[in-house]
């Protein structure tokens, strides 16, 4: 049944089956690239609520655990922050895009951002409570402030040599 049906154009459903946003997962299927991830996640029996597809070497503790709390502190398009308590080891699973550039740090450590479930994020957590940080942070930027920062030096060179070159030149026919 629509949960919104007041607008003759529009009608919004809820779906009960959607993944929250973040989730703690105790089972991992580790995979060596893109395609078999892909394959991986396409298979019948995956379980994203439970498992995630890593696009690593990775192993986990089957230990079943107690369920695990996430709670959101901060998040922005480039900057989350959240509380994670775990009672085993396990993989914070981000239903947000992976993409080269995101940096992330367990507890001030800094931790890696792998692949999971071909397009999204994780993190591995030991067992305890845990801050996770991740900030975006992408190469190209970097690369794109250093290139312009030195394309405004040459052409500040270049002006100020062209108004002393003038002001020489002035002076030399006087």
């Amino acid at each position: 049944a629509p949960v919104f049906d007041a607008d003759p154009t529009l009608v919004v459903y809820l779906n009960r089956a959607a993944l929250p946003r973040a989730l703690v997962v105790h089972r991992v299927v580790s995979v060596s690239d893109h395609e078999a991830a892909w394959d991986a996640v396409m298979a019948p029996g995956f379980d994203p609520e439970h498992e995630a597809v890593i696009e690593a070497s990775v192993t986990l503790d089957t230990t079943p655990p107690a369920p695990a709390t996430i709670q959101f502190d901060r998040h922005t398009p480039n900057e989350l922050q959240l509380r994670v308590a775990t009672s085993a080891e396990s993989y914070l699973v981000l239903s947000e895009v992976w993409y080269p550039g995101w940096q992330a740090w367990v507890d001030g450590a800094p931790a890696p951002v792998l692949r999971a479930n071909y397009a999204f994020r994780a993190i591995h957590l030991p067992p305890g409570e845990h801050v996770v940080q991740m900030t975006f942070a992408p190469v190209s930027g970097t690369i794109g402030l250093i290139s312009s920062g030195m394309l405004g030096l040459t052409v500040a060179g270049f002006l100020l040599w062209h108004r002393l070159h003038r002001s020489v030149s002035g002076s030399a026919r006087e």
